[in-house]
């Protein structure tokens, strides 16, 4: 989910030899992905397309896996999107989520400057984050926290964490 620039994509299918399809809600972002993953000598294993994570275009239990690096924030309907990762992804299978959360439960104004700042992004908690994930009926949640240096103020701007499912 939220392929960007294609070059995680590309990373993951090289390391580990899998199949993998990004998808994108931005056309750009998209085109950018299929340009690495041609320089790269990929296109066989990796593709992209334009999709909205909240309507995925899939049938049901395809992927083995669904990776979310930093688009769950974005959603207007953050629980539509989990249970579309749930939909598409096996029984059995991963569901990965690298997302911003807020280190603790921000003021309106700083919800607002993240909105506006961060292009809508709308973290979560660390709490709120697990609470999604267990309303989606996902089990076994293992959480890593991982900062992200982009931001020097704890207190503004999120900080970049991962649940692992």
């Amino acid at each position: 989910m939220g392929c960007g620039n294609g070059i995680s994509a590309c990373k993951l299918a090289k390391t580990y030899g899998c199949r993998i399809v990004g998808i994108d809600i931005s056309e750009g972002m998209v085109e950018l992905s299929r340009n690495w993953a041609q320089k790269e000598g990929l296109t066989e294993i990796v593709g992209f397309r334009v999709a909205d994570a909240q309507e995925l275009p899939f049938e049901d239990d395809v992927f083995d896996a669904v990776i979310s690096e930093s688009v769950t924030s974005f959603p207007e309907d953050k629980v539509k999107a989990i249970n579309e990762y749930v939909r598409v992804v096996k029984s059995g299978g991963f569901i990965g989520l690298n997302e911003v959360k807020w280190m603790e439960e921000p003021s309106p104004e700083m919800e607002e400057y993240a909105i506006r700042v961060i292009g809508g992004c709308k973290p979560e908690t660390a709490q709120g984050w697990k609470k999604l994930l267990e309303n989606s009926g996902l089990q076994d949640i293992n959480y890593k926290k991982a900062v992200n240096d982009m931001v020097r103020d704890a207190t503004a701007i999120p900080r970049q964490e991962v649940f692992v499912i």
